[in-house]
């Protein structure tokens, strides 16, 4: 991580990614070539802070389960079965 605080322990967040786009917005970044500090870090948000379009950034009042693969999502349906029937 930069910076690297070596004499203590750093804090670090979980990022939590949730995107709502109005369709014309989704065309114009489809359409912006891929900024140099997206291309170093692989995240395509770093093309649209480039481009001067901005990001709503908040602190989530909670924890979240990510789900990326088939395999996540049956663990999170597994979890909210069990939390529906101790409701």
């Amino acid at each position: 991580p930069i910076p690297f605080a070596r004499a203590e322990a750093p804090a670090f967040a979980k990022h939590l990614g949730l995107y709502a786009y109005r369709a014309e917005t989704v065309a114009q970044l489809a359409a912006l070539p891929p900024s140099p500090l997206e291309r170093m870090e692989s995240l395509e948000q770093l093309r649209w802070l480039e481009s001067g379009y901005e990001v709503w950034v908040a602190r989530a009042a909670s924890d979240s389960i990510g789900v990326d693969t088939p395999e996540d999502l049956a663990k999170v349906e597994e979890f909210l079965a069990k939390k529906e029937a101790v409701s």
